[in-house]
C-alpha cells in the first residue's frame, strides 16, 4: 500500500502504485494513465516506446509521476506536446522552493509559465543561437524585490545545472517577474508598473545630470526602495497631508543647481502620465534620498 502525498495546486511527485494504466502515449518518453481512478503523468527513458492504451506501467527507478489537477490537465497535456516533461519537473522544483522560502502561495499556472521559458531558453541553447534578450528591469528588480531576485537566481543554478548550460543572468529578472506576477490572491503588487516607472524616474535623473547611476551602491538601494512605495502612491493615486517644509527644501535647491530640473521634470513626467502632483515633501525625500548622493 503506497501512500498519495499532494503538496500543492501544481503538479507533484508521490510514490509508486501497482494498477497503472496507460489512457495516452504522449511520446516515447511520456504516457497518460490512470492510477486508482486519478490521471497522473509518468515519464521515463522508453515509458512510452512500443505501449498503447490499455497497457499497464511497469515499475521503473528512473519513472517519475505527476498527478494532475483538473483546471490544469488540458494545459499542462498541451504543453506537454511540444515541451520535455523535463521542463515541468524543473520548475515544479522552483516553484515549490518559491512558495517555501517566500512564505506565498502562487498561482498554478507558474508552473506552466515557467516550463515553458526555460523550454524556450534550453532551445537557443540547442539550436546555437546566443542571442539574448536583456532585462532592462534587471537592477530595479534587484533593488526592489530582494526576495524574489535571490530565489530567482536560485532558480537559475538549479537550471543551469540540471540541462548543464549556462544561461545569462537576464534570466534572473525573467524569472522574478513571472513570480511576481503570479502570487496567488495578491492585489499588494502591481509590479512591473512599479519598476517601470523607478526605472522612468532614475533615468529622468541621469538625463539631468549626464552621468550614470551607480546601481550597485547601497544608496541607489536604499532609493529604491523609497521609490518602490512612492510608485505604488503614484499608480493609486494616493494623497498625503502636506507639511511645512518650504525653508528646508529651499536650501536643498541652494546647494545643487540641477536639483531643481531634476525634480521638475519627474513632476512633469509623473503629471502628465498619471495626472499626479508632487507634494514639497515629496520632493524634499527625493533629494535627501537620490540627488546630494551621487
Amino acid at each position: 500500500m503506497f501512500e498519495v502525498v499532494i503538496t500543492s495546486d501544481v503538479p507533484c511527485l508521490f510514490f509508486w502504485s501497482h494498477g497503472m494504466i496507460i489512457e495516452k502515449v504522449m511520446n516515447n518518453n511520456c504516457v497518460q494513465a490512470s492510477m486508482n481512478g486519478q490521471e497522473v503523468i509518468i515519464s521515463g527513458p522508453g515509458v512510452g516506446y512500443n505501449k498503447k492504451y490499455g497497457m499497464s506501467v511497469p515499475e521503473h527507478p528512473a519513472n517519475r509521476i505527476f498527478y494532475v489537477r483538473n483546471e490544469q490537465k488540458n494545459k499542462l497535456y498541451k504543453l506537454i506536446e511540444h515541451v520535455d516533461i523535463e521542463y515541468v519537473f524543473v520548475a515544479e522544483k522552483i516553484v515549490q522552493y518559491a512558495e517555501k522560502n517566500l512564505e506565498k502561495n502562487l498561482n498554478p499556472s507558474l508552473l506552466l509559465i515557467l516550463a515553458d521559458h526555460i523550454s524556450n531558453a534550453i532551445s537557443r541553447v540547442a539550436s546555437g543561437i546566443q542571442i539574448w534578450i536583456n532585462n532592462v528591469f534587471l537592477d530595479e528588480i534587484k533593488a526592489l524585490y530582494k526576495a524574489e531576485y535571490a530565489i530567482s537566481r536560485d532558480a537559475l543554478t538549479i537550471i543551469n545545472e540540471q540541462f548543464s548550460v549556462q544561461l545569462p543572468d537576464d534570466e534572473i529578472g525573467f524569472i522574478a517577474l513571472h513570480i511576481l506576477n503570479n502570487y496567488e490572491n495578491s492585489v499588494d503588487y502591481e509590479s512591473v508598473r512599479i519598476i517601470e516607472l523607478s526605472q522612468i524616474i532614475t533615468g529622468l535623473i541621469e538625463v539631468v545630470y549626464n552621468r550614470k547611476v551607480d546601481r550597485s551602491s547601497f544608496n541607489y538601494s536604499r532609493f529604491m526602495m523609497h521609490l518602490k512605495y512612492f510608485s505604488s502612491r503614484v499608480l493609486c493615486n494616493e494623497e498625503i497631508k502636506q507639511k511645512d517644509i518650504g525653508d528646508i527644501y529651499e536650501q536643498f535647491l541652494e546647494k545643487d543647481i540641477l536639483l531643481q530640473r531634476a525634480i521638475h521634470e519627474i513632476e512633469r513626467y509623473l503629471y502628465a502620465t498619471f495626472k499626479y502632483e508632487l507634494i514639497l515633501e515629496e520632493k524634499l525625500y527625493l533629494s535627501i534620498r537620490y540627488l546630494p548622493k551621487y
